[in-house]
């Protein structure tokens, strides 16, 4: 009973893993790209683009990349990427 359920929480964990990416926008650099943050947010990227903008407007040799996910995707796909090439810079969520 117990190996049942560890086997079905843990495919409950992995399932989120598994999930197709959100829409991803690049905002690219405003002066020579020196730099590039990577973003994942549950923010939608219209009303995040504001605080992008205002951010490059301060740095505007950063390219920044944001990739809008849901909660729980966020959640998963960072414990199974952080150490990863694709590993975000900045972690946004309300969760």
């Amino acid at each position: 009973m117990i190996r049942l359920f560890t086997a079905a929480i843990a495919l409950l964990l992995a399932l989120p893993v598994l999930a197709a990416p959100g829409e991803v926008r690049r905002f690219p650099a405003q002066g020579k790209a020196t730099a590039q943050l990577r973003i994942h947010g549950t923010t939608d990227i219209e009303v995040f683009a504001v605080v992008i903008a205002d951010y490059q407007r301060l740095h505007p040799g950063t390219e920044v990349v944001y990739e809008d996910i849901i909660t729980q995707d966020l959640y998963a796909r960072y414990l199974h990427d952080r150490a990863g090439p694709a590993s975000p810079d900045l972690l946004i969520s309300s969760g």
